[in-house]
């Protein structure tokens, strides 16, 4: 059985923080990859807190280099995967 979307995202993103050169964009994909930890350990996920890291994922791959975009663009790949998936609220 494979990881969960939120899970996978999770590393994507800290496969992403590991990536040189430093960017500066370091502590934002550490403080997005800590946030979507926290949704799939936490259970609380509604389908607003995934568009918000859907939409924070989509910022982020503007503002980093192209090594890291792949990886950044798949988090937010998984986010929208595992939002299609919740009831509406």
């Amino acid at each position: 059985m494979g990881c969960s979307p939120l899970v996978t995202a999770n590393r994507r993103l800290i496969a992403a923080m590991e990536t040189p050169p430093d960017s500066g964009a370091e502590e934002r994909l550490d403080e997005v990859a800590a946030l979507l930890w926290a949704m799939e350990h936490e259970h609380v996920t509604d389908p607003g807190a995934c568009c918000r890291v859907r939409e924070k994922l989509r910022s982020l791959e503007q503002k980093v280099d192209e090594r890291r975009r792949s990886d950044v663009e798949r988090a937010r790949r998984s986010v929208e995967s595992y939002g299609e998936g919740l009831e509406p609220v």
